[in-house]
């Protein structure tokens, strides 16, 4: 999303990391990270154009996935530089469409997975969730 986001608005989005460590999961996410515990590691950002965000994304992990140890090293970096750059993971669902009601806002969630020691795809893996909203600045352009 990052790289589109730079073509259409001509310049590369900075990211700012807005928090970072444990947290609660929401039903929804818990279903898809198909985990019945109520806390997972999340990582959240802003994806921001000339001072303008116009990205909002959330990750989330299960604390002890070794995922965790990619989401920390990221910093301001896309998380896009890891899941595009490296053949091991891959998209485990479809983007599936979000609505935020009272935030009117747009998105779409997916979750990822990573392959470990050259085994074959399976759900057992590294499992990320990925949630990106688009903010009312994006709208605008």
């Amino acid at each position: 999303m990052t790289r589109t986001l730079g073509e259409r608005l001509g310049e590369t989005p900075q990211v700012t990391p807005t928090r970072e460590g444990p947290g609660s999961l929401a039903r929804w996410e818990a279903r898809l990270l198909r985990t019945p515990l109520p806390r997972s590691y999340v990582r959240e950002v802003t994806l921001s154009v000339r001072g303008r965000p116009v990205l909002g994304a959330r990750t989330l992990s299960l604390l002890d996935d070794p995922a965790v140890e990619v989401l920390r090293r990221l910093s301001n970096r896309p998380l896009a530089e890891v899941l595009f750059q490296d053949q091991d993971w891959r998209r485990l669902t479809a983007p599936i469409p979000l609505i935020e009601l009272e935030g009117r806002r747009i998105g779409r969630a997916c979750v990822w997975g990573h392959r470990c020691h050259g085994r074959r795809w399976d759900r057992s893996g590294s499992r990320i969730l990925v949630t990106e909203y688009f903010e009312p600045a994006l709208a605008e352009r």
